[in-house]
Formats: C-alpha cells, structure tokens, sequence
C-alpha cells in the first residue's frame, strides 16, 4: 500500500506498524520505536536498545520496557501496568496508571506527578531515581518501594495510600513532604 495510500485513509506509519491517526474504536498491540501520539493502542512493547515517547496516548493494556530500551510517556492514560527490566531510562511523567509502576534493575528512572491505581516499586537502578508528585493506591492500598537504588534517590510530594518503604539505597533518599496512610520505613522513615 502506497504511503499517500495509508495517509488518505487517516493512517500513520510507526516503524512496521500501522496505526490510526486519532482515537480508533479498534486498538492495537504496537511495538514502539519512536513517538506515539493521542491515539488507543492495546498493548505497548518497547524493544531492546529502542527508545519510544507516548505523548497523549491511551494504552488499554500495559507498557513494557525492555532491556537497554527507553522511554519518554507523558500525559498518558495506561489502564494496566508500566514494567520495565534493565531498562537504560523510564520516564512517567502527568499520567494516569490504574494499575501499578515497577522499573528494576536499570538506569535512571523518575516518576514524577502521576495517579497511580496500585503500587511503585523502584529497584536495583545505577542512574539516578525520583518519585516526586505522585498519589499512590489510589482506591487500594499501594505501597511505594525504593530498594538498593545507587543513583541518588529523590522522594518528594508524595501522596501514599501504604507505605512508603525505602531500603539499602546508597545514598538514602532525600526529600520530604510525604503523605503515607501506613508507614515510613527504613531509609525513609523522615520523609
């Protein structure tokens, strides 16, 4: 199919994927190795050594992050989850995820004002980390779990609806102005 083709059809191309150009009533599973604007796609996998930026995007299952893979996701609405491993860089930034955030074992990582439905797990990351901005468990109990993080840990603003555990990161977190329904505990127990 020719490209004039697929854009007179209200399609754009993203990678080998083709995807529709606003909200479609029929979304898809995409493989992400660019920009994903606002439109509904299924599921999102962003692939090794890849970098992906959802701006807008309506994800109606979940993204995962690959190894070495990046990515960007603004102002976005996920109604699963937000997984990555050993990933080099995951931004979450001014969305909505229903269901929770967990990043292990990768670069820098920085969740930063977002609704979340379950929980925030940050774990085993060597670049630096911050979780600023968020409201956490929203209509469960969700806990935010800061473990062994090497980077620099920054812990601001949070609202928890669990605890707020932090452990073995190196240096300990710094921030404040943390409001948690369970506990603080650990490395976090002044925040």
């Amino acid at each position: 199919m020719r490209t004039s083709t697929l854009l007179a059809a209200g399609l754009m191309t993203l990678g080998a994927v083709a995807v529709p150009a606003t909200v479609s009533a029929q979304p898809q599973n995409v493989v992400c190795t660019g920009t994903i604007g606002a439109i509904a796609v299924d599921n999102v996998e962003v692939p090794e050594f890849a970098r992906c930026t959802l701006n807008g995007t309506t994800v109606l299952g979940s993204v995962e992050v690959k190894p070495f893979a990046r990515l960007n996701a603004s102002f976005t609405s996920v109604r699963g989850s937000v997984q990555a491993t050993e990933a080099t860089s995951v931004v979450v930034a001014d969305s909505t995820i229903s269901g929770g955030v967990e990043v292990v074992q990768g670069g820098i990582a920085r969740v930063l004002r977002n609704s979340i439905g379950g929980g925030l797990k940050i774990e085993q990351q060597s670049g630096a980390v911050a979780a600023n901005g968020n409201r956490v468990g929203v209509g469960v109990a969700g806990d935010v779990q800061l473990f062994e993080n090497l980077g620099g840990t920054a812990v601001n603003g949070n609202r928890v609806s669990g605890n707020l555990q932090c452990k073995d990161n190196l240096p300990a977190p710094t921030g404040g102005r943390n409001v948690v329904a369970g506990n603080k505990e650990d490395q976090c127990l002044t925040l």
